[in-house]
């Protein structure tokens, strides 16, 4: 994980302070007109930019990641932004990523085993029965 700060001139602009004040020198100059081009070597980036409101962007590969599952992650940065921002004291282990819909649907839809299992039997003896099995093909999969 890596941070990196930039010069907020936005934000000095909009206070009237200079930047030498912000830093506690006495210089006088302001940031204006500025623009950052940064290149990263990283495969996934979130960038944040400070303001009202602050602005979020993912960057990412897309020889390493699918669009899909981009956008699910920003749903989810969503999700937890929505929970702090109705809830500033909560807790980080009361923060749940999952929407309610998708955590229901992973829960219990893709969860789901439609397999029949027998009643009268306990697991160990269900496996027992395919330990004994004799082996088919060769090891590897040839």
């Amino acid at each position: 994980m890596v941070f990196e700060n930039y010069p907020l001139h936005e934000e000095l602009k909009k206070t009237g302070i200079n930047a030498g004040e912000v830093y506690g020198t006495a210089i006088d100059f302001q940031v204006e007109d500025i623009e950052v081009d940064d290149q990263s070597n990283y495969d996934f980036n979130v960038i944040i930019i400070p303001g009202k409101p602050f602005i979020t962007r993912f960057s990412y590969n897309p020889a390493a990641y699918e669009n899909d599952f981009i956008e699910g992650v920003g749903r989810h940065f969503m999700e937890i932004v929505k929970q702090v921002k109705d809830n500033p004291n909560l807790a980080l282990e009361e923060i749940e990523i999952l929407p309610a819909g998708e955590k229901q649907r992973i829960l219990w839809e893709l969860s789901r085993s439609d397999a029949d299992y027998p009643i009268d039997r306990r697991c160990m003896d269900c496996l027992q029965g395919r330990w004994n099995r004799p082996r088919t093909g060769s090891p590897g999969g040839e």
